[in-house]
């Protein structure tokens, strides 16, 4: 759950034609994830996630040294009467 003003951040995998989504790994439950895995494209989780209550105020591509490329999305959680109070830490 995030309060009103708080902060969301989401990982996203990117498709890649050269990268494997799954790429080998010393720990063998990953490979189970293959089946199942589905890569959510950053439009589509930004639709989601401005649908429940939230507005992009980030975005970073990032690439892992052995290629694989994650985008890196910040949300912030807007409050029902669309306004966005300072919180104490602020």
């Amino acid at each position: 759950m995030v309060r009103p003003g708080g902060t969301l951040i989401t990982v996203l995998q990117s498709a890649s034609a050269v990268t494997p989504e799954i790429t080998p790994s010393p720990f063998r439950s990953l490979s189970a994830l293959s089946s199942i895995m589905r890569l959510v494209p950053p439009d589509r989780l930004g639709a989601l996630a401005e649908e429940h209550g939230f507005r992009q105020i980030d975005m970073q591509a990032v690439q892992t040294e052995g290629g694989k490329h994650f985008v890196v999305q910040s949300f912030r959680a807007v409050p029902p009467n669309n306004r966005l109070e300072r919180t104490r830490d602020e």
